[in-house]
């Protein structure tokens, strides 16, 4: 028996805040997240901005044993586990609504990929540099350097356990490598089939991303081109965009079948049509298969959320080949919280699925003049824009250059109760 699969619970942070409701409210007023949360990272002698999660929005478990945990944990970790009892507390697992599966028939998944670092990893260069002049041998350098624990911190498995014990999911923990903003899409797609082909009931995947280092950022810009500043203008498809810009994120996405789904109050679940991820040789190929691969086409969506990365050519490939499946509204997120990598997509789903339900589509970030170029598309920019019929389904896609791998994910999402 196939099952059909329901997003049950929610939790997100970013530089705009922590819940998807206040980012998206944020959104819709017109802020962004390069303000006074951003990050200064020097790269290839230049300075480029990170959009930063505040350290007020990251919490981590009181009690003992979760003291004797922070010891193998790092940034990231404390983030998915914010975003893990966000997610929690959205699906309401409390003694209102009791756990209705089998702990161990619900599983986590974690989304890991170009900005997963572990501690150890960022100390390399510095431990290989010093340790030419050290005056001791080198077993005894290392010993007296190299943190306690940092081998692990980090991980993704590791940080899977940290979301496994705070939510009880005790089933499967696994991680998905994926490339760039597609990783969320790949994660998800895992957590899909595990549950409808019946060997799970309920999944959460979470996904996060942290500051990159310099020579992350080095890297990434091999593929895809860092914008060299914030200002109006340089967001997703402007006609003077000149690059991504990055930023900090972490969403976790409860899916479960829908039979065990339990109504509470007003709250509906949103129903994961379809989701998919495909690589290819080139961008364009990887979107156009994923798009043909949905099982739900995107002509009949009232929202297109897009990946809108700001580079140009991956913009104009994503509007052209996107635009020949709907003709919706075009929004993105990354104009105003950056683009989280592979947390990116889960981010705009988390954003998508609060959306649902509403009629104020949220303005794209920092974009003030649509590039002619890009041919007769209909992007939301400048403000919010109101609708006169509650948004019922959004297309939700991703597009990543990647290394020798270019990816493209995509999503449809919709009311319950037009499925």
């Amino acid at each position: 028996m196939t099952y059909q699969v329901v997003i049950s619970g929610v939790g997100l942070i970013t530089s705009l805040g922590k819940g998807s409701r206040k980012v998206l409210n944020a959104m819709e007023r017109g802020e962004n997240g390069f303000s006074s949360q951003s990050q200064v990272v020097c790269f290839d002698n230049e300075e480029k901005i990170v959009a930063r999660v505040s350290p007020e929005n990251v919490s981590w478990p009181n009690g003992p044993s979760w003291l004797n945990r922070e010891k193998y944990a790092n940034r990231q970790s404390h983030l998915a586990v914010t975003v893990a009892q966000e997610a929690i507390k959205d699906l309401r697992l409390t003694e209102s609504y009791p756990f209705t599966v089998d702990p161990l028939r619900s599983g986590i998944v974690m989304t890991s990929g170009t900005s997963s670092s572990d501690e150890l990893g960022a100390l390399l260069p510095r431990l290989a540099s010093e340790s030419r002049t050290s005056s001791k041998a080198l077993p005894e350098f290392l010993y007296d350097e190299v943190p306690d624990y940092s081998y692990i911190k980090g991980i993704p498995s590791q940080i899977g356990q940290f979301v496994s014990e705070i939510s009880d999911f005790h089933g499967s923990n696994v991680a998905v490598y994926g490339e760039g903003s597609c990783g969320g899409f790949a994660g998800l797609s895992l957590a899909v089939d595990l549950v409808t082909s019946g060997e799970l009931d309920r999944v959460m995947v979470v996904g996060v991303s942290v500051s990159p280092s310099a020579t992350l950022m080095d890297a990434f810009s091999r593929v895809e081109p860092l914008a060299p500043y914030v200002a109006d203008g340089v967001g997703p498809f402007d006609i003077n965009r000149c690059g991504s810009l990055l930023g900090e994120a972490a969403a976790a996405i409860v899916i479960e079948r829908s039979d065990l789904w339990q109504p509470q109050g007003e709250k509906r679940p949103i129903q994961l049509v379809d989701v998919t991820t495909t690589t290819a040789p080139s961008v364009r190929e990887s979107f156009k298969a994923t798009l043909s691969a949905l099982k739900n086409d995107g002509d009949s969506v009232d929202l297109w959320w897009a990946n809108g990365a700001g580079a140009r050519q991956l913009d104009l490939a994503e509007v052209e080949i996107g635009s020949s499946v709907t003709k919706a509204p075009i929004t993105s997120s990354k104009g105003t919280i950056g683009n989280a990598l592979e947390c990116s997509a889960l981010v705009d789903v988390a954003l998508a699925a609060e959306l649902i339900g509403g009629k104020l589509i949220p303005p794209i970030g920092l974009t003030s003049r649509i590039d002619p170029y890009l041919g007769d598309i209909d992007v939301v920019f400048g403000k919010s824009r109101q609708v006169s019929e509650s948004l019922g389904s959004v297309l939700i896609t991703s597009l990543a250059h990647g290394w020798d791998c270019p990816s493209a994910g995509a999503a449809v999402i919709r009311k319950r109760d037009e499925c």
